[in-house]
């Protein structure tokens, strides 16, 4: 027996948010719901991209559109 420890290589770090989400995912993703968020798409707030026909909203969207909310009820 070796009194050397094994070391196992390092994993490689995987980000488990997703990079971009449906509309039904940006809206768990962000507290809201699906129709804020249509809204939203609608008025330009959020700025959508497709994989096909489907709309997918990038997270960095999604983070500066909940940033740029009031921090106090209007």
């Amino acid at each position: 027996m070796s009194d050397e420890l094994e070391v196992e290589p390092p994993q490689p770090v995987v980000n488990e948010t997703p990079y971009a989400f449906s509309i039904e995912n940006a809206a768990l993703y962000t507290g809201s719901s699906v129709w804020e968020i249509r809204d939203a798409l609608r008025r330009g707030d959020l700025t959508p991209s497709y994989r096909g026909t489907k709309i997918r909203i990038k997270r960095s969207e999604l983070e500066a559109w909940v940033d740029a909310m009031p921090n106090e009820r209007l």
